[in-house]
């Protein structure tokens, strides 16, 4: 009767491993760290400036017609990044629920077409070394980086904010620092950053970033915030290119 017994137990056992409706551990990691930042990325600028974009992404982007999210970026107290933290945890997208791979779909596009890529990339390079988040206990999910990520695109609506003191995108007018920052001063009572490439002397808006302490609240970006790119200086002037296609390389 033992040996049966024993027998039976294997088998519901295998059963269970091999069974694709058993429900999947989540997968959990981190690392301590200071700060984050919140990255925006305004698409027309990098897709004029590098010309890396398909023709379906820029219509996907353009329906949306807004600040696309880049990353949310671990800074640690040193002021570097937070990279690369568990080689092994790699992306996967049956730890993220169908609602929020819908929202990644149109709020978190890649420029270059292969948006799971590009998840992939933010999760491995800065969500692996995310811990703490609020109303999370320990290590970050992966669920619960990307829908924080959501969340805060959702506050910091970029577009709106402009628009509301009557900045627009354009090829002709630019706008300074103070401009851009202005509006959201009035709204945060902090300033971020504003990053942009230059092409044939002018300077294109490229990013937003906005900075935030542990708990997610907007705090003053400096110069010692790490940055790709440069920083818009208070009476420089940039872009802030409209969603229509142009040939940037006649400009």
């Amino acid at each position: 009767m033992a040996k049966i017994e024993k027998s039976v137990f294997l088998i519901l056992a295998f059963l269970l491993l091999i069974n694709p409706s058993t429900p999947k551990k989540t997968i959990t990691i981190g690392l301590d760290y200071a700060s984050y930042v919140f990255v925006l990325l305004w698409a027309p600028g990098d897709c004029g400036v590098f010309s890396k974009c398909s023709d379906s992404v820029w219509d996907s982007l353009a329906e949306v017609n807004d600040f696309t999210i880049r990353g949310l970026w671990p800074r640690l107290s040193d002021g570097t990044w937070a990279t690369n933290c568990d080689p092994s945890r790699q992306f996967d997208r049956d730890y993220v629920s169908s609602y929020t791979i819908q929202q990644l779909e149109t709020y978190w596009l890649s420029v270059g077409g292969n948006h799971q890529s590009q998840w992939a990339h933010e999760w491995s390079r800065h969500g692996s070394c995310v811990k703490d988040l609020p109303g999370v206990s320990g290590p970050a999910t992966l669920e619960a980086y990307f829908t924080t990520s959501l969340n805060l695109r959702r506050d910091f609506q970029l577009n709106n904010i402009f628009a509301s003191s009557g900045i627009f995108p354009s090829y002709i007018k630019t706008y300074t620092r103070n401009d851009l920052e202005a509006p959201f001063v009035s709204l945060y009572g902090v300033q971020p950053n504003f990053v942009y490439e230059s092409h044939r002397g002018d300077n294109i808006l490229i990013e937003v970033h906005v900075c935030l302490n542990l708990h997610l609240e907007p705090i003053d970006c400096d110069d010692s915030f790490p940055h790709e790119g440069q920083i818009v200086e208070p009476q420089s002037e940039v872009f802030l290119l409209p969603f229509h296609k142009l040939d940037m390389s006649s400009l």
